[in-house]
């Protein structure tokens, strides 16, 4: 629980946004991982694993509180000036803005390749897919976040 408590809760608090709620799904899915340690047939996936339990429980409370699905960038800078903080807080947030606009299997995806920094074959475990499928829905997301960054005038080094 140690070593995945910080990753799990960063990578649900993502996803709902709030950390209250992401306290308590992240609570929630440790216990439904402890009561189903049973089932995981290897140890060296358990972190797919458990992060397929993690996002399982989103999707349920994002179904059951009818709430819009947000990411939410939480990595504060360590650039030295004010001025870039800045410019880097505000291109987080259109960021943010057009990871809303995503499909919500991209921005699965989006989120569990950027912010977890999983490879695609632990994302195609955590979320059930085809490797394969994994790296195209990455690739059209991030695509549609560059086409729409350049349309809204941000640099092309994006």
């Amino acid at each position: 629980m140690a070593r995945y408590q910080r990753p799990l809760f960063y990578l649900i608090r993502a996803m709902v946004r709030d950390r209250e709620e992401a306290r308590d799904i992240t609570q929630e899915a440790f216990i439904k991982a402890f009561r189903n340690l049973r089932k995981l047939r290897k140890r060296d996936r358990f972190k797919p694993w458990l992060f397929r339990i993690a996002v399982n429980a989103v999707r349920d409370h994002m179904r059951t509180r009818r709430e819009d699905e947000e990411l939410d960038r939480y990595a504060e800078s360590d650039l030295p000036s004010q001025e870039t903080r800045s410019i880097q807080r505000d291109l987080k947030e259109k960021i943010r803005e057009e990871l809303n606009g995503l499909p919500p299997r991209q921005k699965e995806v989006f989120i569990l390749r950027i912010f977890q920094d999983l490879g695609f074959n632990e994302i195609a475990e955590t979320l059930d897919i085809n490797p394969k499928t994994a790296r195209a829905h990455f690739h059209f997301a991030l695509k549609r976040i560059r086409e729409q960054l350049r349309k809204r005038g941000i640099a092309n080094e994006v």
